[in-house]
């Protein structure tokens, strides 16, 4: 999946497109939600306060599955 990258948009304002495949993000993060379903948590962040645990909801799967990244492009395979 396409995310944004933080690195390279600041890195080069005028870069066409910071937006990248992160396969080993997708895996991370896939593991990652595969181990909230196991013990029905979830990890969420309230108007970024910080990091907040609760009761295992799709919708903060989707958030986070959806999460930004700040890594340099050759780190995300």
């Amino acid at each position: 999946m396409k995310r944004w990258n933080e690195r390279t948009s600041q890195a080069d304002p005028g870069a066409p497109n910071p937006e990248m495949e992160a396969p080993r993000v997708d895996r991370f993060l896939t593991e990652i939600t595969g181990v909230c379903r196991r013990y029905g948590l979830s990890i969420f962040v309230d108007d970024c306060e910080g990091f907040i645990v609760g009761e295992f909801k799709e919708e903060n799967i989707k958030r986070l599955m959806c999460a930004d990244i700040d890594l340099d492009p050759g780190d995300l395979e």
